[in-house]
């Protein structure tokens, strides 16, 4: 199995050249931290390239993501590399669902199924690896993770290999932390990119007594629109179209503009909450016409879309907040910092 997987590896990945040190410096030093630029392939090539190293036979590799549409998805497109279904050598868990047997060796979760298992379990057995992916989203089940990992490396499991990856993070930081680990930076695959600007009417946000912000994310699906016509009708564009949105709510209503006024495009949704077929068809799509992803900000880090050429951001996210009045949880819309 692992001579099959090891040819899986993509060869064309910036990250491939780095593999052969990358697993050298694991055995010989059990820590490492992997700076790779965006698109280098370390969230697919990495655990492959571990599967098939005789360091880690016969032992079950977890690969941490931030977001559970990375989760299912990266499950699913590993898997289908090596011609199985997601639960046989790759399976996934994330809360209240997983697909995992005894022959999964690779178990991609998100942050917080790690603490759970450690709990359960501290020494971690039949662990051989934990890789901690998109490191610098920084989280604290992530952090608590990593904590917890180095203590049960230190003093329980000696063997117990760490490997923190991320496209952009303090990797100095990092690997002091985990005692003077090693550093391996990998370039990525970059292009050159055109940025313009096209703010919303101010006509277009004057809708009654709701917030500033309130009144632009309203305004949103109209704008947009116009927007993909414009595009769509360039006779140069090719590729497909990603549309960076607050929530689930604006993409709906941009999905219904959409099919009413672009009954020829494909479009798609993505999102956290997302079931993982349709998930898996926006990355498995041919691109014969150019489609529409609408998409949260998940799609900015944790998954690559392939044959993206245009992006349409619209400068807002939802983010989780506690209302002390009310004593739960919600979700408010805010701009996203241009840095």
């Amino acid at each position: 199995m692992s001579v099959s997987i090891l040819k899986l590896v993509p060869a064309h990945l910036p990250i491939t050249e780095h593999l052969p040190k990358l697993i050298s410096t694991l055995e010989q030093h059990q820590r490492c931290v992997l700076s790779a630029e965006p698109g280098a392939g370390k969230s697919t090539a990495v655990p492959l390239a571990l599967l098939a190293d005789p360091l880690f036979a016969d032992q079950q590799i977890i690969l941490l993501e931030p977001r559970r549409v990375a989760v299912k998805a990266l499950a699913g497109y590993l898997a289908q590399l090596l011609g199985e279904k997601v639960g046989g050598t790759i399976g996934y868990q994330i809360r209240h669902e997983q697909q995992v047997s005894t022959q999964t060796r690779l178990l991609i979760v998100t942050e917080g199924i790690l603490t759970q298992r450690l709990q359960h379990d501290p020494e971690l057995t039949g662990v051989g690896c934990i890789i901690f992916d998109e490191f610098h989203e920084r989280s604290v089940p992530a952090d608590l993770g990593l904590l917890l990992s180095y203590e049960v490396q230190q003093s329980l499991r000696e063997s117990l290999s760490l490997l923190v990856m991320s496209a952009s993070m303090n990797t100095e930081h990092v690997a002091q932390y985990l005692g003077a680990a090693p550093i391996i930076a990998a370039k990525g695959r970059t292009f050159p990119v055109t940025t313009t600007y096209r703010p919303v009417s101010e006509q277009a946000q004057r809708v009654g007594h709701l917030s500033k912000i309130a009144q632009y994310e309203r305004a949103l699906p109209q704008h947009i629109g116009q927007l993909l016509l414009e595009i769509l009708q360039a006779p140069e564009q090719q590729g497909d179209i990603l549309v960076f949105l607050p929530g689930q709510g604006v993409i709906n209503r941009c999905l219904k503009w959409s099919r009413e006024n672009l009954p020829e495009t494909p479009v798609f949704a993505l999102y956290g909450g997302l079931a993982l077929d349709k998930q898996t068809a926006i990355l498995k799509r041919k691109a014969a016409v150019p489609a529409v992803i609408f998409a949260t900000n998940i799609a900015e880090t944790s998954l690559t879309l392939p044959n993206v050429t245009v992006v349409i951001d619209s400068g807002l996210e939802k983010r989780s907040e506690f209302d002390v009045k009310s004593g739960l949880t919600k979700l408010s819309t805010y701009y996203i910092s241009e840095a």
